[in-house]
């Protein structure tokens, strides 16, 4: 029976899978028509996702319940734009992949899919391109769409440029059939396959599973294997994006690209350590790269590399560091060693890895290391890094107290590099106060010349004066009521 709880959200998500009771009534065979008319009546979203991102109709495609889909559809649509059309069902069908749906839909509603407008259709036959399988394909082709309808004269090229972004295991066959019943040329065919694979590469995150199988054959159509991707070769463009079933597959037609350096002097092998992973790097050691190799331009060395892998930097260094123990505290041209860098974050390319920094210390860095009268947590707060900083002060409490460059405290090297976040970790976590005197004898506050940091610690203090002034009142006030609340509860229980 279900129970009417007066106040209840009918939107509410439920703490794991994040679905709305929508969901649920989808998943009820038995009943779940009533209970889906219940939720709507009492203004439940028929659009909102869950956890892995599936809407209540996704329940009632599984179960095969065609006729509460459509119904659904069609009260989604009304919601969404006012109006129901059947092409915009049928295409939602082929976007949700479901050939059975889509096959109820149109064979249900032929006399008002006949209406729809030319470029409907080609909407439906791009959105297979993204996500239908063959079978999809040979049914839309066959029976459903007339490209001669087609008004749009480029129609073939924006087929082409679509099935790139197929997400099945079968764009390989899918290009074939289109080849062969549209006429594309071996040009066109080949360069299909050409973005396919390396869509399939450049975004193999979000396919579930790169099918070898159909990445060789995708690959095998390529007329030249010696082209250049963001001036990388192809191996090295797979190496980049950590995809190694790819790379296999590359390096299995052209055994030459692996021993190309990049633009910047990095090997293959390099280029594993700063992007890839553990099994990457262990493939190419296998296939005869040199673990020990530099970079002839910089003569950056493996370890180097690795230390830039925000992903799986950490366990390449566990894996691979003993090889480079003698390494681990040599300064650069800069003078930065390999745990400053790791200290690094460009907010882009390059995040701090607690994982990397404390691979770099089981494998012998120095954090006692001082550059330009800096030490660890200074360099830090220099370079405006409140992650590293909380790092390295938690190993090292001490390197707070101690003075930097020039003499400057702590809280005055923030102030000069000034960011809000670093300057309030220190001041009401760290207990700095502007008014310590620094270099020369003065205070933070007149030593510094950011007037915004000026400003910003004025603030500060004003607000941790008033909190220490009042938290003596404070402390009475809260035991004062602790009392009362033992008082009143003795004298109920009398």
């Amino acid at each position: 029976m279900l129970k009417r709880t007066k106040g209840a959200d009918v939107n509410e998500k439920c703490s794991e899978l994040r679905s709305t009771p929508l969901h649920y009534a989808a998943m009820n065979e038995a009943r779940g028509d009533g209970l889906i008319d219940f939720f709507l009546e009492k203004g439940c979203d028929i659009d909102k996702i869950n956890a892995h991102c599936n809407e209540a109709i996704d329940y009632v495609l599984r179960v095969g319940n065609f006729k509460l889909a459509m119904r659904m559809h069609k009260l989604s649509q009304e919601r969404k734009f006012g109006a129901v059309t059947i092409g915009r069902i049928l295409q939602s069908a082929v976007i949700k992949k479901s050939l059975d749906f889509a096959k109820f839909v149109y064979n249900n509603n032929r006399n008002e899919m006949s209406s729809e407008e030319p470029s409907s259709y080609l909407s439906i036959l791009e959105d297979a391109c993204h996500n239908g399988d063959l079978e999809m394909f040979k049914w839309l082709l066959e029976e459903v769409i007339n490209v001669n309808q087609f008004e749009d004269t480029d129609w073939k090229n924006r087929i082409l440029e679509s099935i790139a972004w197929n997400r099945t295991n079968e764009t390989s066959e899918i290009i074939q059939y289109l080849s062969s019943k549209f006429q594309f040329t071996a040009d066109q065919q080949s360069e299909a396959c050409r973005c396919a694979f390396l869509h399939k590469v450049l975004n193999h995150e979000i396919h579930d599973v790169f099918c070898a199988k159909n990445g060789e054959a995708l690959f095998k159509e390529f007329a030249d294997t010696k082209i250049k991707i963001r001036g990388q070769n192809l191996l090295q463009l797979c190496v980049s994006v950590n995809h190694l079933d790819a790379a296999k597959i590359v390096h299995g037609k052209d055994a030459e690209l692996i021993n190309e350096t990049d633009e910047d002097g990095a090997t293959i092998l390099q280029l594993a350590a700063q992007f890839g992973s553990v099994e990457m790097c262990q493939w190419l050691i296998a296939q005869g790269q040199d673990l020990c190799a530099l970079n002839e331009k910089t003569r950056a060395n493996f370890l180097y590399y690795a230390t830039q892998n925000s992903s799986n930097g950490g366990d390449i260094i566990k894996t691979f560091g003993q090889h480079f123990r003698g390494y681990v505290n040599q300064p650069d041209l800069h003078d930065h060693t390999l745990l400053h860098l790791s200290m690094l974050n460009d907010g882009k390319y390059r995040k701090f890895d607690s994982r990397v920094a404390e691979a770099l210390l089981e494998l012998g860095a120095d954090l006692s290391v001082k550059r330009n009268g800096n030490n660890f947590l200074h360099f830090c707060i220099v370079n405006r890094m409140l992650d590293s900083a909380m790092f390295v002060d938690a190993k090292d409490r001490n390197m707070f107290t101690q003075r930097g460059e020039g003499g400057k405290t702590t809280l005055h090297i923030a102030a000069d590099n000034f960011d809000k976040d670093i300057c309030a970790w220190l001041v009401v976590s760290k207990g700095a106060h502007p008014r310590d005197l620094t270099v020369g004898g003065k205070t933070v506050l007149e030593a510094t010349r950011s007037v915004e940091a000026k400003l910003f610690l004025l603030s500060l203090t004003t607000y941790q004066e008033s909190y220490d002034f009042y938290r003596p009142a404070r402390r009475l006030l809260k035991l004062a009521t602790s009392v009362m609340a033992t008082l009143q509860a003795e004298i109920a229980h009398r």
